[in-house]
């Protein structure tokens, strides 16, 4: 004998509801319809969707007004069907967005990059009193400083991370959390000794962010960007006699 659901289709059995760290949530909506009219309730990947008897409602109708400027879409991410006896059929909708675009960035610190001289109170690699416009200079002894934080999935919001931090120096900040603080500000710095017909030139152009990537998220644009530490040091010597000098790199970190 077929199950008989009693209701008014559709008939949303469920809805779950998860937050994760980064601030985005994921909504699953599970209803169930007829079969005969199940397409009319199948949406496509990346619709603004609320569930299934609110289809084309406004965000403002369904979660909180007062958040409306910090909340992003939710879009449909994925889609499953599967029919049911009696002439029906269940529908599970998943969705992503977020109730706070602002949500605070995770920052974290990476091994493996380099070490020129470093973030206050971590490293501790040798001495450079000698010298202090040269730093260290090792390739794969330093930290790389990630942000993993999200924004609105839209082009203008977008556009917007990539214009304020890619290839630009660390902020102190984000969203209101401190990055850690660099060792020395960025500076150049040239020395000639004439007599010699030496000398040295020092770059230091702090931490810069040398990766920047996305991941879309339904509504939502997950960001982590990563900084690292740039800048070069090399010798020169001049021939007495006039010409090229020679240059010799201590190292050379873009």
């Amino acid at each position: 004998m077929a199950s008989t659901i009693i209701g008014t289709y559709p008939i949303l059995n469920k809805q779950l509801s998860f937050i994760d760290d980064n601030g985005i949530q994921t909504i699953s909506y599970v209803f169930t319809v007829r079969s005969a009219s199940a397409y009319d309730y199948i949406p496509s990947k990346d619709d603004e969707y609320y569930g299934p008897n609110n289809a084309s409602a406004s965000t403002a109708e369904l979660f909180d007004p007062t958040q409306s400027q910090t909340r992003s879409k939710y879009l449909v991410t994925s889609v499953n069907v599967d029919n049911l006896n009696g002439g029906l059929t269940q529908i599970i909708v998943n969705t992503a967005g977020t109730q706070n675009i602002n949500t605070p960035p995770k920052i974290r610190i990476i091994p493996n990059y380099p070490l020129i001289f470093g973030v206050q109170g971590i490293q501790s690699v040798g001495d450079t009193t000698e010298n202090p416009y040269k730093g260290y200079g090792y390739a794969n002894k330093g930290f790389g400083i990630v942000a993993t934080f999200i924004t609105e999935s839209t082009p203008s919001a977008e556009g917007y991370i990539f214009n304020t931090y890619s290839n630009r120096i660390m902020p102190a900040s984000l969203r209101g959390v401190l990055f850690p603080t660099p060792a020395k500000e960025p500076f150049s710095y040239s020395y000639n000794n004439d007599t010699e017909l030496t000398g040295y030139y020092s770059i230091y152009k702090g931490f810069i962010c040398s990766e920047t990537t996305l991941q879309r998220v339904g509504g939502v644009s997950l960001f982590q960007l990563i900084y690292s530490e740039a800048g070069s040091y090399f010798d020169y010597t001049c021939p007495s006699g006039g010409g090229q000098c020679q240059n010799s790199y201590a190292y050379n970190f873009v």
